[in-house]
């Protein structure tokens, strides 16, 4: 087993360095959709703000804190949409990182 790695060991570096980037690629990708999508629900949130401040004219309180509870429900989970997507890339990509720059000097040297 061990004798079939070593000769095969390039095919491996070049597949493990491609799989590396490809997952750096997309951890980014996804942070970025995931500050995107957070920015539409903050919009979201302030357009239900607004609703509630203008149903506070028809003098329905049931209204007036519908509006008020899914505003903050969007708006908590825009933040949270923002921190998943940061942890994704910090972690994740932070981990992959460490594994391409190791396998690159490690894999050099053998």
């Amino acid at each position: 087993m061990a004798k079939q790695f070593c000769e095969n060991f390039d095919v491996f570096n070049v597949q493990y360095q491609r799989i590396n980037r490809n997952v750096s690629r997309e951890c980014k990708a996804i942070e970025r959709c995931a500050r995107d999508m957070a920015k539409h629900y903050f919009k979201l949130s302030t357009e239900l703000d607004n609703l509630q401040k203008l149903s506070k004219y028809c003098e329905i309180p049931q209204y007036t804190n519908l509006y008020q509870r899914m505003s903050d429900l969007v708006h908590m989970t825009g933040e949270l949409t923002v921190h998943q997507g940061f942890m994704i890339n910090d972690t994740l990509n932070s981990h992959f990182k460490y594994q391409r720059e190791q396998g690159r000097t490690s894999f050099a040297e053998a």
